[in-house]
């Protein structure tokens, strides 16, 4: 068996051997055929490929997570720093708050997201 999984515009080969009485599955990216994540066991094969896919998943929500942190860290550093050599017409405390509620913000929707790793 085994199954293609597509997550945003990846997609992977998800396969799956028996180990004795225990079924371990892995990703394959599609586009480079090299391995991709953590090994994941079950008791089935449907049900290790299902906890492969379900990181999959997981772990594309968590990259889109940390590139919005990332990127709320710069609109907030740029903003702070234009704060220090600002004129009377840079940016105001408000603007400053702002970027720092939304770095604050990104970041705890990271927290979210790591919280609910799957495990393997």
């Amino acid at each position: 068996m085994g199954r293609t999984v597509s997550v945003g515009d990846a997609r992977f080969d998800v396969t799956a051997v028996s180990r004795g009485d225990r079924w371990v599955a892995q990703a394959d990216r599609g586009d480079r055929h090299d391995r991709y994540g953590p090994v994941f066991e079950g008791d089935t094969e449907a049900e290790a490929i299902d906890r492969v896919a379900v990181w999959l998943v997981w772990q594309q929500e968590h990259e889109e997570a940390l590139r919005s942190l990332q990127a709320a860290q710069r609109v907030y550093q740029r903003t702070v720093a234009g704060s220090a050599f600002a004129a009377a017409d840079g940016p105001t405390p408000d603007v400053e708050r702002d970027a720092l509620d939304q770095m604050e913000a990104a970041r705890a929707r990271l927290e979210e997201i790591r919280e609910r790793q799957p495990s393997d």
